[in-house]
């Protein structure tokens, strides 16, 4: 091969964006992550697919894919590398699916369609799995990784299947995808579990030469948090710790290349590093696509991702135009069919070594195998004396695991019932200090009753002492006007007259004075009656009995201050009576002297 053209050219990053909400949003020359209570992180990319048709497939192939497949035409190396967290979309952008087709699909359509039938066009796929290589395209055969002669590291004996159409392509595809290690975790339900690398190898008529290039597309497997994916234990966590190992390792040889402190010692820390090493900063036109959960969650992991993406948009990739003469091209025939004579040599050596190592290992397998026939006859011989030795131990034991079950079952029986015991007791307690609530709110009830019944007692005495002065009131007045009837009639002479006025005020009096002791007798009655009950009880109806019995002492106080009212009128009425008689008894007195004067003297007399 000889280098008849260069092209240094830049790694070309690009972002894609898993959903439209979250704290990653694309801007007019990269994107940004927003993280609530840290800021704004914005990063510079060379594109990056949103949502809508920004972030369709087709948009996603036509700006990696087509210029990947247009320097590959051109006789350049070139890659495409799938970098992102786990669960991001990195094997959907790579692979796609039916419905929505990939960069590697769409590339290989692109490429059948743009090229001849002289175009030879080979297809391998390889896995790196724990650090090991393994052929997708040939059952899972294991492959081992060597020093090519320019430098750098390629697969050795990986099967090359050469393609003549798409149809061809996507069963491959298919073939291979069935042989990927995958894995559902917390995060997603078909995690890759390795390190999926795909190669084209075209092969072009070119004057009286050919052009040979490279197309690879790398879907790398995703860093995943163990503890968010669940990934904490067995094969999972050993297939984590390798992930993202491994990333961690290219990591740090991109970062120095693009710091230009690199060493062949730094590729080959990893299985990855070492088939990567002439892709990043070497041969080769490079695209990167990096995929971003754009979730609150996984904000870390995308500012890592942003990071690591930044840092790779520093290389600068030297590729050149892969010319082979005719010559060339006939001599390399003529050495690689002398390799492969000497390679059909060393295996058919190889295999008649192993025969003969196989035939003797047979005679030695054959003979441990009579040996280990024996022993096993004398152990199940050992093994049937033991066993019926140990039958009558074994029914002993049986019995004792029988009665150790009753008695478990009774102690079941006993805790259920010690259980049913202890609710009741429970609600026996519950009962008790409601009962011991309600005894103290009423010794509460009671002492406020207590306190209420010294209060009528005392409103009671001062009533009663009220009703006294009342009473002797009435009785004053009741004796005041029975002397001015006394006098009254004392000092009228007609007798007619004075028995009708006596016999009214009588009356008056009489009625005045019922009227006064039936209502102190009543007020006295109601009284006792209210005192006897509140010494009798202090409960509830004591205290209705009492409300009972103020009420009726105050209609009857109610009567009596009708009663009262009839009494002041009446002895109004008396005192207007008395007076009238006091006139007429004075005019009674002048008439009566004025006749003993005339009978006296005949001279005023007849005047």
């Amino acid at each position: 091969m000889s280098g008849r053209g260069l092209k240094h050219e830049r790694v070309k990053v690009f972002a894609r964006i898993g959903g439209d909400d979250g704290c990653v949003s694309p801007t007019s020359n990269g994107c940004e992550v927003n993280i609530p209570g840290r800021g704004r992180f914005p990063f510079v990319l060379d594109g990056c697919f949103g949502g809508g048709r920004v972030g369709t497939q087709c948009s996603v192939y036509e700006a990696i894919g087509q210029p990947a497949l247009a320097h590959a035409l051109n006789g350049f190396n070139s890659s495409v590398l799938a970098y992102g967290a786990t669960g991001s979309g990195k094997t959907f952008s790579v692979f796609g699916n039916d419905n929505e087709p990939g960069i590697v699909p769409r590339l290989c359509c692109e490429l059948f369609a743009r090229t001849t039938y002289d175009t030879s066009v080979k297809l391998s796929i390889v896995e790196i799995y724990l650090e090991d290589v393994f052929d997708l395209l040939d059952e899972r055969r294991e492959l081992k990784v060597r020093r090519s002669e320019n430098g750098t590291f390629e697969v050795a004996h990986a099967k090359q299947v050469r393609v003549s159409s798409y149809q061809e392509v996507l069963a491959q595809l298919q073939f291979s995808d069935r042989a990927k290690t995958v894995a559902a975790t917390a995060i997603h339900e078909r995690s890759s579990r390795a390190h999926t690398l795909c190669e084209l190898t075209l092969t072009q008529p070119r004057g009286c030469g050919f052009l040979t290039s490279k197309i690879v597309i790398a879907d790398l497997a995703g860093s995943e948090r163990i503890k968010a994916a669940g990934t904490c234990s067995g094969t999972s966590l050993n297939e984590a710790c390798n992930i993202n190992l491994s990333l961690l390792t290219l990591g740090r040889c991109v970062e120095a290349v693009a710091s230009g402190k690199t060493s062949l010692g730094e590729f080959r820390n990893s299985t990855l590093t070492k088939l990567l090493k002439d892709f990043i900063g070497g041969n080769s036109v490079t695209s990167m696509l990096v995929t971003l959960a754009p979730s609150l969650e996984e904000s870390n992991n995308t500012i890592q991702t942003l990071r690591f993406a930044d840092r790779a948009k520093q290389l600068q990739g030297r590729a050149r135009e892969n010319i082979m003469s005719a010559n060339e091209k006939g001599e390399n025939h003529v050495r690689r069919r002398e390799l492969l004579e000497l390679e059909f040599d060393c295996e058919r050596r190889l295999e008649a070594a192993q025969k003969d190592v196989l035939a003797a290992e047979h005679c030695e397998m054959y003979s441990l195998l009579d040996s280990a026939i024996s022993a096993r006859e004398k152990i199940e011989e050992e093994l049937e004396s033991i066993r019926k030795k140990s039958y009558p131990r074994e029914y002993a034991l049986r019995n004792s695991l029988e009665q150790s079950r009753e008695v478990a079952e009774s102690f079941r029986d006993q805790v259920e019932m010690l259980k049913a015991m202890d609710v009741v007791e429970q609600c026996k307690r519950d009962e008790t200090r409601d009962v011991l609530t309600r005894n103290c709110e009423l010794e509460d009830e009671v002492e406020r009753l207590k306190r209420r019944s010294a209060f009528f007692e005392e409103e009671v005495h001062r009533m009663q002492a009220t009703m006294d002065q009342k009473i002797e009131r009435l009785e004053s007045e009741k004796a005041q006007l029975f002397l001015h009837s006394q006098l009254a009639a004392a000092a009228y002479d007609e007798r007619h007259a004075g028995n009708t006025i006596n016999e009214d005020f009588l009356l008056y009096s009489q009625r005045a004075g019922i009227c006064a002791f039936q209502a102190a007798e009543v007020f006295c009655h109601h009284i006792s009656k209210m005192v006897e009950a509140l010494a009798s009880d202090s409960s509830n109806l004591a205290s209705s009995s009492i409300d009972w019995q103020l009420k009726s002492v105050a209609q009857q106080q109610h009567n009596h201050d009708l009663e009262m009212e009839e009494i002041n009128v009446t002895c109004g009425k008396l005192q207007s009576i008395v007076s009238l008689l006091k006139v007429k008894s004075s005019r009674n007195i002048g008439l009566s002297m004025r006749s003993d004067v005339n009978i006296n003297d005949p001279k005023k007399a007849s005047l």
